[in-house]
């Protein structure tokens, strides 16, 4: 545990820490109420699915090139951008909602815009956690953000059940665009003296000297490769799972508040056991990978409500160590500079497969069910597993780039604070 939670020493990181909580806590509400938005509609998991691909195609198109961005410009800045044009489409579905004039159209729409912005943010927070906590602290500072996603996972669609059965839909979208200025807080908070410097060094930024970073290295190369296999057939649960409830179970908004919270507690744990992992490995991806596709078969295979959200549990944990090992390895394996274009590309793997993915799993429920999808991300999470385990046995994928000589911090840019204070 205390190597798990020693990035939080750092002032900087518990600052950035606190700020990223509230935010998650809000985009897991929003993505509960826009899912039920959706099956409240339509009834169609295909529409579900739509929705969830326009969201993530952004993160397809121009995920790579975010990246490029992360690595030239001060990412304090692009994050405080990306809170802001959150904060807007939050409250722009808000009112929609409230004033009835909102259609399924429109949540299209609105999911693009929101995709965009998740194209940006996501890569950018990623490679914050190197310049907040350095690389000696990294595991545990990944582990930590793990934990904060599974933290808003587990407490984000609690409250949006509670909200939705009593207030109804709108006042989620309008709490989510209230929670993104604890980023901006946050930012504002952070001293840039004590951050370590990423990016400084470099002349010239390219979007193909990424590319070509990460099929150079066999280790980054695999890693990436399992996560887009995942990314694509298995992490399609906010499509699937409020499918299952509806369909499957035939029950409300909170027993589906229910079951992500339940998931969200697996997911906490999950993440500090794989944050005490200081040098995690391509063999424990894949034996984790095996593990978190062998509780989305039994998930798939649950007779009841009641024990399908009781494997939430051991699902959720299987899958926050998942990601967080997958991403660990990624980053300890990458150069400083190219952290932004590695994590771009990750986020692609991971979120930018919902495009295609999404579809699939929509199709596959509206002509079979929702257990059919879960047990499709299933085959495909243990088989990529086996072939990880499989190519780990090879030495080049357990020697290669440690990056833990890492820059003095300093040399970081300018404090924000006056330009945030003057509204710039």
């Amino acid at each position: 545990m205390g190597r798990s939670l020693q990035a939080l020493r750092i002032r900087n990181f518990r600052i950035f820490f606190v700020g990223e909580v509230v935010s998650t806590v809000g985009s897991w509400m929003q993505m509960l109420a826009q899912a039920w938005l959706v099956l409240q509609l339509t009834g169609s998991g295909e529409a579900l699915g739509v929705t969830m691909a326009l969201q993530t195609l952004p993160i397809l198109v121009v995920g790579a090139w975010a990246g490029v961005v992360a690595d030239r410009v001060d990412n304090r800045r692009l994050l405080v951008a990306t809170s802001l044009a959150g904060t807007a489409q939050a409250i722009a579905v808000g009112v929609m909602q409230a004033t009835g004039s909102i259609t399924i159209h429109w949540i299209y729409f609105f999911a693009f815009v929101l995709g965009v912005v998740t194209a940006f943010d996501r890569p950018t927070m990623q490679a914050m956690n190197y310049e907040l906590a350095g690389p000696d602290d990294l595991p545990s500072a990944i582990g930590i953000a793990s934990t904060i996603n599974s933290g808003g996972r587990l407490l984000g669609p609690a409250l949006a059940g509670i909200l939705i059965g009593t207030a109804g839909l709108a006042p989620v979208f309008f709490l989510n665009a209230l929670t993104f200025a604890a980023v901006v807080v946050a930012v504002a908070l952070i001293r840039p003296q004590e951050m370590f410097a990423r990016t400084a060094h470099l002349t010239r930024v390219r979007l193909r000297d990424g590319l070509s970073y990460v099929w150079r290295h066999p280790t980054l190369r695999l890693t990436m490769a399992v996560m887009a296999v995942v990314g694509t057939f298995a992490y399609n649960f906010a499509i699937i799972v409020p499918s299952m409830i509806r369909f499957e179970f035939h029950a409300s908004p909170i027993a589906l508040g229910v079951v992500q919270a339940v998931g969200g507690v697996g997911s906490v744990i999950g993440g500090l056991v794989a944050g005490s992992f200081y040098r995690p490995t391509v063999r424990l991806l894949g034996l984790v990978a095996a593990v978190f596709g062998a509780f989305i078969a039994l998930s798939a295979l649950a007779p009841g409500l009641a024990l399908f959200a009781l494997l939430w549990l051991p699902l959720g944990i299987s899958s926050a160590v998942f990601s967080t090992v997958d991403q660990t390895v990624l980053q300890r394996s990458s150069a400083p500079e190219f952290q932004g274009r590695v994590m771009s590309l990750f986020t692609i793997a991971w979120m930018g497969t919902t495009p295609i993915g999404g579809l699939i799993a929509g199709a596959v429920i509206d002509t079979w069910s929702a257990r059919a999808a879960l047990g499709l991300g299933a085959t495909a999470t243990v088989l990529s597993g086996i072939v990880a385990l499989a190519l780990s046995r090879r030495r080049t994928y357990e020697g290669e780039l440690d990056t833990e000589a890492a820059p003095e911090p300093a040399s970081a840019p300018t404090d924000l604070a006056p330009d945030l204070a003057a509204g710039t």
